[in-house]
């Protein structure tokens, strides 16, 4: 095998991942300002408004 051979596979083994890296951030969309969600309110006396699902509190044990 020649150098010349060898140079060119060495450059296509380089060349082959920086074309692929160079296009999928070409084609990535440009990352936007993330949405915030709503707010969860609290009541003053520390319950939920109406309509709102309760807290519920953890089961001890396993299965029964």
């Amino acid at each position: 095998m020649s150098i010349v051979q060898r140079v060119a596979a060495i450059g296509a083994i380089v060349a082959v991942p920086l074309g692929i890296a160079g296009i999928s951030q070409a084609l990535s969309d440009t990352p936007g300002e993330p949405s915030v969600p709503p707010s969860v309110r609290v009541g003053e006396d520390g319950t939920t408004r109406p309509g709102s699902p309760t807290p519920t509190q953890p089961t001890r044990g396993c299965c029964w």
